[in-house]
């Protein structure tokens, strides 16, 4: 899991708990070349709906407040003569999007000699002081309750203003509100993305306007490049989003950042005050969670943050599953299986929360002595997502001054919390209860680009966002610091820009940003564009699929769902006119077509014609590369996992071996085959491998997805996990004898062993799901009689229940191996 400070460098951290280093692509990123022409036009649309339920009147001279009349300023902005940095970058920006709209520039003023007329004042200042019964949000607490801002009409004045103590930016999102309320919007980054309408006439009925947020706590962080930051902040707070709130109020508790605070220096004279590794050794990077000399150590350190000023120390451990092994920490620990725990060696991936929140709880207590308000900031993740089990002697987090971020990395990304038929979104809506308990400070973070492991395709979450961010409020939640991908088109805009407005209220009406979005944005197109993202919001979100990566997305994008989107896409092109609403279905015809090349190459892997399912993502790669030309916030990976780079390699490689320099095709298995499951072990002392085996009780099933996508899990979604069993009868041509003949499966979770007719082959060692290829290969020269029927048997152990594509997923063959190269061990 990257931390945000790194998210200006690609590559830079993991986002996996189990990552090894080796896992990631990728390497020194090219120079972004610069925007193409048509990135820069300036999205002109008329939003009088928005105008006209906002108080602010598109053209109506003489009514109200008259900022514009027929192109001419008819007002001036007037800030303090020392602005915060809110009101005076307000100011600009007001001014800046007034004059698009009208060609207008309202002079800018300070409240030391403000001119006469009408006047807009932007931020508190001398005059809005004068006003009575104004109050303007001010003030901030640990939990930054006091955010929010005004929209004011008083006689000839207009005033936009906020609470600006750092970290808000409460003047700038007056100024952001106000300019919604024209008409005007920021649906992606860059000047690409705003829809401004023109119009001669600005004026402003009365107003009467004072928002809050209902979550102090709402941003994201992504890698980027060039000016992609800068415009990616711009559009957080024009979205009322609030990208300082987490690092100035809580400190952001990233991986390793544990190193921060470790004496290192003392690691020789002090081992014992360190992690006591499985093999006996001691680690530097980690602490003994029981030692009192290391206790003692954080205790000062963190009291000499306090001293210096700062309100948080934060920190938390490397990436990965790290504890301490001494008798001690395992004495406070209770022995949980972790959340998608490993139950084949469930001692590794066992849950660590009790040992880690005892240590960071006993620090906090003894800080607090000195400095009562000192926070601390830590992450449940990884080993310590689970809310920890404390002993009833112990008091924890009695000054409520522990602030948590929540990382469950191995839950479903597509369902929601009050989805019936997904256990592990409904699990981790009951950790994040517990975590409340426990702490009135518990913000997110999020996996917001649905698949952790993704080969470019659209998945939409508005339908999910629309359910789980209510209930989030309900349960105390503070907020969200997400990590997403640099790609908006991912999700597309509109999961952002929900996103966005559920953080800042609950309640706002998602049915009509959806629309008052679908018509500023493709204007014409609207209608077919709207039922084009619905029919993918709605099978995402009645698939019976259950992950977060991306071996489910084949079932969920079926022949029907293509279907409807083709002939949605194909009635928006025809519909669009404008040059905006041509540009945006350019956008939208580019992220189809990546979709559908995907969907092809699965198909073509299915078939195990390689070569084309290479091809087919090589498309893909360059429909990217065309997206990022468009815009820097699509169609660039800079944090690959196994992305559409890695399964090109992997197509090609598969492909050298069917008909190529690594091999030839002798069989392919069939994609059906003959199954079992075996939940008490049975099979392999009733010899279940043997030819004269009793198949009365198997029954068939696809060899091109897992099992749990294929019905075998309950009505809660909990797939079978145990040993399972695959058998095929497949015909080896005479042609093959003499050749060095090798099984070879491009997809088995998490470990197998083969027999031909009734004779051992050999054993695929176990391998988390998490790391790829999950390949299976045998030498079965010896084994296998060409010129007849063979029959090859399959035992899989899998016990991952959160995987989403359990067994034999990607089909089996038969190849004939050509000289040179590794060879595997013999089968006997």
């Amino acid at each position: 899991m990257p931390t945000p400070a790194s998210a200006t460098a690609a590559g830079a951290g993991s986002d996996r708990p189990r990552a090894a280093q080796g896992r990631r692509e990728g390497g020194k990123e090219a120079a972004m070349g610069p925007r193409s022409a048509i990135a820069r036009i300036v999205c002109i649309a008329v939003a009088a709906a928005a105008c006209a339920a906002s108080g602010a009147a598109a053209d109506a001279p003489g009514a109200g407040l008259v900022l514009v009349r027929d192109g001419q300023a008819a007002a001036a902005i007037v800030i303090a003569a020392t602005p915060t940095d809110n009101a005076r970058l307000g100011a600009a920006e007001l001014q800046r999007y007034l004059e698009k709209m009208t060609g207008a520039k309202l002079p800018i003023a300070a409240d030391d000699v403000p001119p006469p007329g009408p006047l807009v004042l932007v931020g508190g200042s001398a005059l809005t002081d004068r006003l009575p019964g104004l109050e303007i949000p001010a003030g901030r607490s640990k939990r930054l309750r006091e955010e929010g801002f005004i929209i004011r009409t008083e006689g000839d004045r207009l005033v936009l203003a906020g609470n600006d103590a750092e970290p808000y930016y409460g003047t700038r999102y007056a100024v952001a509100e106000f300019l919604h309320r024209l008409g005007v919007r920021w649906f992606l980054p860059g000047e690409i993305g705003e829809v401004v309408p023109r119009r001669a006439t600005v004026a402003v009925g009365p107003m009467r306007v004072l928002e809050r947020p209902d979550f102090p706590v709402r941003t994201f962080w992504e890698h980027s490049r060039g000016d992609m930051a800068k415009e990616c902040e711009e559009w957080k707070i024009r979205n009322k989003m609030n990208p300082r709130a987490t690092d100035a109020a809580f400190g952001v508790p990233g991986d390793s950042s544990v190193r921060n605070y470790l004496p290192g220096d003392r690691f020789a004279a002090h081992p014992d005050w360190f992690a006591l590794g499985r093999d006996g050794a001691r680690i530097a990077t980690h602490p003994c969670t029981t030692s009192e000399g290391m206790i003692r150590h954080f205790v000062e350190r963190v009291s000499a943050d306090a001293r210096a000023g700062k309100r948080f120390s934060a920190f938390a451990p490397d990436d990965g599953l790290p504890r301490c092994w001494c008798e001690r920490c395992a004495a406070i620990g209770n022995g949980f299986d972790g959340y998608g725990g490993n139950t084949r060696d469930p001692v590794p991936d066992s849950s660590a929360s009790n040992e880690w929140f005892y240590f960071v709880n006993r620090i906090l207590n003894e800080v607090n002595r000195e400095f009562p308000e000192h926070m601390i900031a830590t992450n449940g993740y990884a080993n310590r997502d689970i809310p920890p089990e404390m002993p009833p002697d112990v008091a924890f987090n009695p000054r409520g001054n522990l602030t948590v971020m929540f990382a469950n990395i191995c839950a479903c990304t597509i369902h929601a919390y009050d989805e019936p038929k997904c256990w592990q979104m409904e699990r981790q809506g009951r950790m994040i209860r517990q975590w409340c308990a426990l702490t009135d400070k518990l913000w997110i973070y999020n996996y917001n680009y649905t698949m952790l492991v993704n080969k470019g395709t659209l998945t939409p979450m508005v339908h999910r966002l629309r359910r789980n961010i209510p209930l989030l409020k309900q349960w105390g939640v503070l907020g969200f610091h997400d990590q997403d991908e640099a790609d908006w088109s991912l999700t597309g805009l509109t999961t952002r820009i929900v996103r966005a407005r559920l953080e800042w209220n609950v309640n706002a009406g998602v049915d009509a940003i959806l629309d008052d979005f679908h018509a500023a944005w493709f204007g014409r197109a609207a209608a077919p564009m709207k039922a084009y993202y619905e029919a993918l919001e709605d099978a995402f979100e009645k698939a019976p699929q259950h992950g977060h990566e991306d071996v489910i997305l084949p079932a969920i994008y079926g022949e029907e769902l293509m279907a409807r989107l083709d002939a949605s896409m194909r009635a928006a092109e025809a519909a669009a006119q404008s040059e905006a609403e041509r540009l945006h279905m350019r956008i939208e015809r580019l992220i189809y077509d990546n979709l559908r090349e995907f969907v092809a190459a699965e198909k073509a892997k299915r078939e195990c014609d390689f070569t084309a399912a290479a091809a087919h993502t090589g498309r893909q790669i360059e429909l990217q590369a065309e997206l990022n030309r468009i815009t820097p916030f699509m169609g660039w990976h800079p944090y690959p996992a196994y992305g559409i780079d890695w399964e090109k390699k992997r197509m090609e490689d598969a492909a050298a071996k069917l008909g190529g320099p690594e091999g030839e095709l002798v069989a392919l298995l069939p994609e059906a085959a003959r199954f079992r499951t075996d939940p008490f072990d049975d099979g392999r002392y009733e010899r279940w491998q043997d030819p004269q085996a009793d198949l009365s009780q198997w029954e068939t099933l696809a060899t091109t997805s897992g099992w749990d996508t294929q019905g075998r899990h309950d009505a809660k979604g909990r797939p079978y996990t145990g040993a399972a069993w695959y058998q095929f009868d497949v015909g080896i041509p005479a042609s093959a004898e003499g050749k060095d003949l090798r099984l070879y499966g491009m997809g088995v979770v998490n470990e197998a062993w083969v027999w031909v007719d009734g004779r051992y082959a050999g054993h695929r060692p176990y391998i988390q799901p998490w790391f790829r290829p999950h390949t299976l290969e045998l030498n079965v020269r010896k084994l296998l009689a060409p010129g007849r029927t063979n029959r090859i048997t399959v035992r899989v152990l899998c016990n991952s229940d959160v995987w989403g594509a359990n067994g034999i997923y990607e089909r089996l063959f038969v190849y004939a191996k050509k000289p040179g190269g590794a060879t595997p061990d013999e089968g006997r």
